[in-house]
């Protein structure tokens, strides 16, 4: 024989209010988590593919500063000064393209140029 046992209606509403918070919470965290890694993911892709096979710029300048800009030429891609001169001087005829290992110091690169009078352009 089964027994009817009556319900409090005030706890079963605690209870599913207090479930519902919780859920609420889980969702909030789980979404800061998946923020989170999103934005590590979106940031490690977008490493992998400046890194990837390198990165341009073209010298298409050297204004009045040539010895400053051959300083820079050399500091940045390890030349002589032989062929830094070289590149600097072959600007006079047209852009020459200079490979650097990633975007972050091809930009560098042309800040530091057009800092110093010349112009210089990310590919």
């Amino acid at each position: 024989m089964s027994e009817i046992v009556p319900v409090d209606t005030n706890l079963l509403s605690k209870i599913e209010a207090l479930a519902i918070l919780l859920e609420c919470e889980v969702d909030e965290v789980l979404g800061k988590m998946i923020e989170g890694s999103l934005a590590s993911v979106v940031s490690s892709i977008s490493d992998a593919f400046s890194n990837f096979g390198g990165a341009f710029a073209y010298l298409t300048s050297f204004g009045e500063q040539k010895i400053q800009i051959i300083k820079i030429v050399r500091g940045y891609t390890g030349l002589g000064l032989k062929e830094a001169k070289e590149i600097v001087e072959e600007t006079s005829l047209h852009p020459v393209k200079i490979k650097f290992n990633n975007n972050h110091v091809a930009g560098d690169f042309v800040r530091d140029v057009r800092n110093s009078g010349g112009d210089a352009r990310l590919v």
